[in-house]
């Protein structure tokens, strides 16, 4: 549940033109609909490292799919994306997929991280690289 909360949280924050996608035509800014969703520092918080109130967060979901899908197919060491935490097991080629698929969107977040109020192009340019539409 934590990547779709993530999901419809990034939509609502920076989808400024609705289309279900992040691209050339939403006005990504470091304060894209701050006056209806949380400010980027709060919802990077959220979503990746946790907080007061906060449950699930991106490191709580890889952990959950981890445990999940532990148990059929070949070996497999794996670092959680933000605790650095080491899991070993047995897991399918299409459960490591969806696990790196979840860990993919943790360090894309943390890249959008690093460029907020440094630099405003490199921050648009990895929102809109969330999903994968080409950027500017």
């Amino acid at each position: 549940m934590a990547v779709a909360h993530a999901g419809r949280l990034l939509l609502d924050k920076f989808d400024t033109n609705h289309d279900g996608r992040f691209t050339d035509a939403d006005g990504i800014s470091y304060h894209t609909n701050d006056q209806t969703t949380p400010i980027w520092p709060d919802v990077f918080r959220q979503l990746v490292s946790g907080g007061a109130g906060v449950v699930e967060t991106m490191e709580t979901a890889t952990l959950d799919l981890i445990q999940g899908f532990e148990g059929t197919g070949t070996e497999w060491t794996f670092l959680s994306p933000v605790a650095g935490t080491s899991y070993h097991g047995l897991f399918t080629e299409a459960n490591r997929t969806t696990i790196l698929a979840v860990s993919d969107l943790v360090v894309r977040l943390q890249k959008a991280n690093t460029y907020y109020e440094v630099n405003e192009a490199s921050f648009t340019a990895a929102i809109r690289d969330l999903d994968g539409a080409e950027a500017p």
